[in-house]
């Protein structure tokens, strides 16, 4: 009996335990499914569709104003006059959305009155003509009650439609939108000079030269100033001021397209004219009178009159001295084997021996520290400029001279001869028209004698 008392007690475990787990199993909160977002698809109605290829012009009317533009080989041209700078990718936009015209929805067929949809006097006409010479005409009239909508319809249709407002207007663009609003096009690396002319300023020609390398060496650039001084150009200020700002110039609005008279945006005698070129082309652009919000400007290569900000015209208010490098003569330290300076009757000869940590500094003759040495070289060559001249008959006798001796066994002279009572003329292995303060050859020679006196 034994046994078969064991067996039931078993039994009557394993119905605990399988009790047990269903229990479990039903207490065992599920996994939500997540939900599944519903959209609403989103519904076209084909109204006209062909191929892009097949387009040869497109009309659009509006706000009482028309222009057509109409391929021409593989470019599109605005009224046959190619002088019109339009977007060719802005173009093919266009002839795209022209090909394949859809409404968000059909509102009503079988019209016989289209003055409720404002169809009998439409707001908007795209005409489309076709390479076979058929024709297509899409009418666009008032906005729906919410203003999201316009209604439209094919010419000669009885069926009205709507389409979105950003889909009316991609369909009828207006020229404005259609236009290329840069005024060139160059990319920073191939900008080779700029000129600039202004009224009661100097002429600034500024020139990219590249300097001599090794062969197999990248290309090194260095930007001069050609007039009205012929000296290094400051790239900071050109750079950061001038050649981003000129680069990337575009028009804000149109003034007139072709006009017969310029002497209304002042522009018979411009206000400035600048040319910015490349190593192939020229782009020249005169600039007006003020307007509300901006100046007017011409391209010489384009008969348009254009509105640009004034904003984007501020390089234009850097004079030459703002894009020159105002140092006199800058002179690599480590190219120089001794540098001698005449003045106040008084002769000093600055000499260096060796190279980098190995170097020994001496002034006539007496060794000094490498920092004091350095001060004085800074103050040789730190004599800034501050103007120039047209004619240097004038010039008197000179008070000072500084020779660089360099390691190559070449010279350069610079002589400070008196032009008045405040200033020097500068002139540089003979030659030069710089102008500069007579105080600061003083303060100059000042720093030498005192470092030789300590």
């Amino acid at each position: 009996m034994k046994p078969i008392k064991n067996i039931i007690i078993i039994l009557a475990i394993i119905a605990v335990l399988a009790t047990a787990f269903v229990v479990l199993l039903k207490t065992e909160p599920k996994e939500e499914l997540e939900a599944t977002p519903s959209f609403e698809p989103i519904t076209t109605v084909d109204m006209f569709k062909t191929e892009k290829e097949n387009i040869k012009s497109i009309t659009i009317t509006k706000d009482g104003k028309s222009y057509t533009v109409a391929t021409e080989g593989e470019k599109w041209i605005v009224n046959n006059d190619p002088t019109i700078k339009i977007s060719q990718s802005k173009a093919n936009t266009l002839a795209y959305e022209c090909s394949s015209v859809t409404a968000k929805e059909l509102i009503a067929e079988n019209v016989t009155d289209f003055s409720p949809y404002g169809l009998d006097n439409p707001t908007a006409v795209v005409d489309i003509l076709f390479k076979d010479n058929t024709t297509q005409g899409i009418l666009i009239g008032n906005k729906t009650a919410d203003g999201s909508l316009s209604y439209l319809m094919l010419s000669g249709d009885n069926k009205v439609y709507a389409k979105s407002q950003s889909g009316v207007e991609s369909l009828a663009l207006s020229l404005d939108k259609l236009r290329d609003a840069s005024l060139y096009s160059i990319a920073e690396e191939d900008i080779a000079a700029i000129t600039i002319e202004k009224s009661g300023s100097n002429k600034i020609v500024l020139e990219r030269n590249e300097l001599p390398t090794n062969e197999g060496e990248e290309k090194v650039y260095e930007w001069k100033m050609k007039s009205p001084v012929i000296k290094n150009a400051n790239e900071y200020n050109l750079f950061d001021y001038v050649v981003p700002t000129i680069l990337s110039l575009s028009f804000d609005s149109v003034a007139e397209d072709d006009p017969q008279n310029l002497a209304p945006y002042g522009l018979d005698n411009p206000y400035a004219v600048y040319t910015v070129s490349d190593s192939e082309n020229s782009y020249t652009i005169s600039v007006g009178k003020e307007t509300e919000n901006g100046r007017y400007v011409k391209s010489a290569d384009g008969a348009a009159v254009y509105v640009i900000e004034n904003s984007k015209l501020k390089f234009l208010e850097y004079n030459y001295m703002q894009l020159v490098d105002k140092l006199i003569h800058l002179e690599n330290i480590e190219d120089v084997s001794k540098v001698t300076v005449n003045g106040n009757g008084k002769n000093y000869e600055m000499t260096i021996e060796g190279e980098k940590d190995n170097a020994s500094y001496k002034i006539n003759s007496v060794p000094v520290s490498e920092d004091s040495f350095k001060n004085v070289y800074q103050a040789v060559i730190g004599i800034m400029f501050d103007d120039f001249t047209a004619s240097t008959a004038a010039a008197g006798e000179t008070d000072c001279t500084v020779t660089y001796h360099k390691k190559s066994g070449e010279k350069t002279v610079v002589t400070y001869n008196n032009w008045d009572e405040r200033n020097y003329l500068v002139r540089i292995n003979g030659e030069g028209s710089l102008i500069c303060r007579k105080k600061q050859i003083t303060s100059m020679l000042d720093k030498l004698n005192q470092t030789v006196s300590e």
